[in-house]
């Protein structure tokens, strides 16, 4: 054995035993939260709770899919009635009969019920989540150019750079729109979107997407026909797949590596490879994963022109693909899609409408202090009409109440981001503007009380002299 090939094998075993130790130390993470949340009973502590022991699983590869834990996520959010936490529940839900067990109508009805949830709670984060998810279940289903449309509503609601998230997200959806353009054979679009997934998992570390950015990665310089260079990430992505207790990993690492393997005519590995997603398809209960698993042996079987076997996985390919993609489950995946447009086409009247009626509200409010101002003005500079201190009252707490509604309608958008709508703290705000506009309204209606009087005292002084003088003439003419 050689110095290199010693050094080599001392560098897998250290790496192997890392990967043993994190494993067992999330292993051990994971049951320390349960055994607090057996001794818990208060509700958000229950769903933060069960958050944690779910949140590793499409991330690390580490943790639990249980459904029964998100519908139990889902029943305290909904008791708690927190949008956000409904939203994240639902999501969860759908990822699982996504990508556990290959329901894709079951998926998709519970990401399109949630959405409105992270609409109403203003979350980007789980509607930018919500839409790529959405997004993988139509690349499964062979539509990508579907799927890409829901990337790019995906990117569109991307929260801001400095949410904790923001990186999570940003690896998901250039993923995602690596491999629809795979799908597509266009592996040079693909490989702007795979080196920026690589990139911002280098950062994050998520062992598990190692599996997947590899296998993408084989599968494109396949395409490209470099095929060095795709043997290498398939041998990482086979190095990595112990990370990944997924069927949805394991169904595109193998989905790639099986038809690397045939095309180089490795017939016995490719044909192993399959038959272990078949297994994997079988234990998880995921009719996709086994219609996938069936359609690559029936094409490995057919290169060889075994045509026996390959008749064999055709009808098993046949019955799943009749299950899975008959005329109703399509019906329905198609209605949900939808409707799903025309509560955005509605969401976007309404905002649109609500936006026409801000701004109008903003310049009537304009008109009605330009209408105040130019009164007292010509109150001030006129000559001959004398104006009492009430009526100057009057039109100072007119103008208050007109320049606080205008202050608010123009900020009241900014505000309602900012205090996520919270009816506390918005009073509070708006308390404080109040409280800084009445002593400036003090000084405003006390400067044009003195400058009335003083003309008020002016015009009387006048007009007794015009009355002195015009009595002075009568007496001279008498």
């Amino acid at each position: 054995m050689t110095i290199l090939s010693k050094i080599k094998g001392i560098t897998a075993g250290v790496s192997f035993l890392l990967a043993f130790q994190i494993s067992f130390t999330q292993d051990k993470y994971i049951d320390s939260l349960k055994a607090v949340l057996r001794n818990t009973t208060e509700p958000v502590e229950r769903y933060h709770l069960l958050s944690g022991i779910t949140n590793g699983f499409y991330r690390t590869g580490i943790g639990e899919d249980n459904v029964n834990d998100y519908l139990e996520m889902l029943r305290i959010a909904s008791q708690l009635k927190n949008d956000s936490l409904i939203a994240n529940s639902y999501n969860k839900i759908g990822d699982f009969y996504a990508f556990e067990k290959g329901d894709f109508n079951t998926a998709l009805d519970y990401f399109f019920n949630g959405i409105p949830f992270a609409v109403k709670a203003k979350s980007q984060r789980w509607l930018s989540s919500f839409y790529l998810d959405i997004s993988v279940v139509y690349y499964y289903l062979q539509n990508p150019v579907a799927s890409i449309d829901f990337l790019k509503k995906a990117e569109a609601n991307l929260p801001d750079a400095g949410h904790p998230e923001y990186k999570f997200l940003l690896l998901q959806l250039n993923f995602a729109y690596s491999v629809d353009y795979l799908f597509l054979h266009q592996p040079k679009n693909a490989l702007s979107f795979l080196n920026v997934a690589n990139e911002t998992n280098m950062k994050l570390n998520f062992p598990v997407w190692d599996l997947y950015i590899n296998a993408a990665f084989g599968n494109l310089y396949e395409q490209m026909d470099e095929k060095d260079l795709a043997r290498v990430y398939f041998k990482k992505a086979v190095e990595g797949e112990r990370n990944s207790h997924s069927p949805f990993g394991n169904l595109l690492f193998r989905s790639f590596y099986t038809v690397f393997l045939t095309d180089a005519g490795n017939y016995p590995e490719s044909i192993s490879q399959s038959k272990e997603l078949l297994i994997l398809g079988e234990q998880a209960q995921n009719d996709f994963v086994k219609f996938r698993a069936v359609g690559l042996l029936k094409n490995i079987f057919e290169k060889q022109r075994k045509y026996d076997s390959a008749y064999y996985y055709s009808k098993q390919e046949l019955g799943l693909r009749d299950t899975l993609f008959n005329q109703e489950r399509l019906n329905k995946i198609q209605a949900m899609a939808f409707n799903e447009e025309l509560r955005t086409a509605s969401e976007k009247n309404k905002r649109l409408e609500t936006e026409r009626e801000r701004r109008q509200n903003i310049q009537y409010a304009l008109i009605a202090c330009g209408i105040i101002f130019f009164v007292i003005i010509f109150l001030l500079l006129s000559h001959s009409i004398i104006v009492t201190e009430k009526w100057i009252s009057f039109f100072g707490v007119l103008g208050l109440l007109v320049v606080f509604e205008f202050i608010n309608l123009v900020i009241h958008p900014t505000l309602a981001i900012v205090t996520h709508e919270s009816p506390i703290l918005m009073l509070v705000t708006l308390v404080v503007i109040a409280s800084l506009l009445i002593p400036l309204h003090h000084r405003v209606e006390k400067w044009i009380t003195e400058k009335m009087t003083e003309k008020n005292k002016k015009i009387r002084l006048d007009n007794a002299r015009r009355t002195v003088k015009k009595l002075d003439a009568n007496g001279n003419n008498t």
